[in-house]
């Protein structure tokens, strides 16, 4: 499961909101900048969404990656920061899959 924290109810850190979504890509104005490939998340409607810093596009802009579907996405989302990258648990077939690339 990608970053079990962001399914349950942690609270974590408001940061920014949404100003902008294109199909998966976001655009987040922050009130600081999170680091590059920091884990954030969204929620709305009981949906959660998880999404990764891919760019930083000025002293209060970023642009993220949508690691989930985007539908249901809109402006003006509260965006949290859950205090991590990315975390993908790593199971026995998956670390084979790897071993044999």
């Amino acid at each position: 499961m990608v970053n079990e924290a962001i399914e349950t109810d942690v609270q974590h850190e408001y940061i920014g909101s949404t100003v902008g979504v294109h199909g998966p890509v976001v655009i987040i104005a922050c009130n600081r900048l999170p680091p590059l490939h920091q884990a954030l998340t969204a929620r709305i409607n009981h949906e959660s969404y998880l999404f990764e810093v891919h760019q930083h596009l000025d002293e209060r802009h970023i642009r993220a990656i949508t690691l989930h579907t985007s539908s249901g996405l809109r402006r003006g989302m509260p965006v949290y920061d859950t205090g991590s990258s990315v975390q993908v648990c790593a199971d026995c077939p998956t670390v084979k899959k790897l071993r044999q690339t």
